[in-house]
C-alpha cells in the first residue's frame, strides 16, 4: 500500500478549497531554475503537435526537489473545455490525475505545471509566450512554484520554452531533458 503525501496537492488545495500548512520557510529557499522532463516528454509533446488544428493544453505533473520541476507525465487538460478555453483545467481531472500518479510511483506528486501550443503547433516568439504568460496569471496557472511550458514546433526543430512568476513577471526557466540512463 503506497503512503499517503505528506503535504495536500496543489490540485486538492485549488479545486476543494482544503488548505494546509504553509511549507517551512526553507523548504524552498531556492526559487526555480529548471524544469526537467523523463526521457519520452519530446516524443509526447511531438504527438501533441502533430494533432494540431485547435489550441491544446494540458496538466503537468511531477515534483519538485531543491530548485528544479522534475515533470513525470504531460496529459492533456481534461474534458469539458471548449477548445477556446484551452487554458482552463477540468477540475476532476486534475485531481484524479494527481491521485493516480501518487499511487503509481508511490511517491508525493503534483500538479507542478499546464502546457499550451497554438493551433496551427507553431511556434510563437517569445513575445507572445508572455502574452500567454499574462492569461495563465490571471486564472493562476503560473506561479513561483507552478510553471507555465509553451510548446511549438519550427522547421527544424521542437521550440518549448518554460516560465515561472518572479516578482509579477515572467521568468523563463531552463529546460533539461533526462536520459534514458538516469537523470535527476
Amino acid at each position: 500500500m503506497t503512503a499517503a503525501p505528506s503535504q495536500l496537492s496543489r490540485a486538492h488545495r485549488r479545486f476543494l478549497g482544503l488548505t494546509a500548512p504553509l511549507p517551512a520557510a526553507d523548504e524552498h529557499s531556492l526559487s526555480l531554475q529548471a524544469i526537467e522532463f523523463v526521457p519520452g516528454s519530446r516524443r509526447r509533446f511531438a504527438e501533441h503537435l502533430a494533432t494540431a488544428g485547435a489550441p491544446r493544453s494540458g496538466l503537468l505533473i511531477g515534483h519538485r526537489s531543491v530548485d528544479r520541476v522534475h515533470v513525470q507525465a504531460i496529459l492533456g487538460r481534461g474534458y469539458g473545455w471548449p477548445t477556446a478555453q484551452r487554458l482552463q483545467v477540468d477540475a476532476h481531472y486534475a485531481l484524479g490525475a494527481v491521485e493516480a500518479a501518487q499511487q503509481l510511483s508511490g511517491h508525493p506528486m503534483d500538479w507542478v505545471g499546464t502546457w499550451c501550443m497554438p493551433a496551427d503547433g507553431r511556434a510563437r516568439p517569445a513575445h507572445t509566450d508572455r502574452r500567454i504568460w499574462h492569461r495563465a496569471r490571471h486564472l493562476a496557472l503560473v506561479s513561483e512554484e507552478s510553471v507555465l511550458v509553451t510548446i511549438g514546433h519550427s522547421p527544424e526543430r521542437l521550440v518549448l520554452r518554460a516560465w515561472i512568476e518572479e516578482d509579477g513577471q515572467p521568468r523563463a526557466l531552463e529546460v533539461v531533458w533526462a536520459s534514458a540512463g538516469g537523470g535527476s
